[in-house]
């Protein structure tokens, strides 16, 4: 039988002010912070750090996985970010955003359903101006569009030289 911490003469463990005030007089047990009340060590913070850290770069690659070209309109040059396209396609696109007098947007390739697909974005591109886009590169295999060699910048010409 315990006998009472009073009459042994042993200090009674306290917790902490203002927390769990249940009194702990046993042999070998100690009181505990609660869980949710305990500090984070800064090697338990560093593990999911990392994780976010390496996990970025492939979420990255994942979305980029399908892409086949960007493409940016500045003023009056079309300019290949990334990916390949054929010079010839790289003109035909050039041509569509010269004719709407279109400025700085952003065109993306990417693969769906085994098919080439355009989307714009930036300036609001009307509607007509974005199916013109989506039939000219519907017309291009993808084999083609990726075994195409790297295009160079194209300069847009005015909607009079076009005409």
């Amino acid at each position: 039988m315990a006998i009472p911490a009073a009459i042994s003469g042993r200090r009674l463990k306290l917790p902490p002010a203002g927390l769990n005030r249940e009194l702990i007089n046993e042999p070998g047990r100690h009181w505990r912070q609660p869980r949710h009340m305990r500090r984070l060590s800064p090697v338990g913070l560093l593990v999911p750090l990392l994780l976010l850290i390496l996990a970025v770069p492939l979420v990255v690659a994942l979305m980029r996985a399908n892409e086949l070209f960007l493409l940016r309109v500045r003023g009056s040059e079309l300019v290949r970010v990334r990916g390949r396209i054929p010079q010839k396609l790289l003109d035909d696109i050039g041509d569509v955003i010269a004719r709407a007098g279109l400025d700085a947007i952003e065109l993306r390739a990417v693969i769906e359903d085994g098919r080439p697909k355009m989307y714009a974005s930036g300036a609001e591109v009307p509607r007509p101006v974005r199916q013109q886009l989506r039939n000219v590169v519907g017309q291009w295999q993808v084999s083609a569009i990726r075994s195409g060699p790297k295009a160079r910048a194209s300069r847009l010409s005015s909607p009079r030289e076009v005409s």
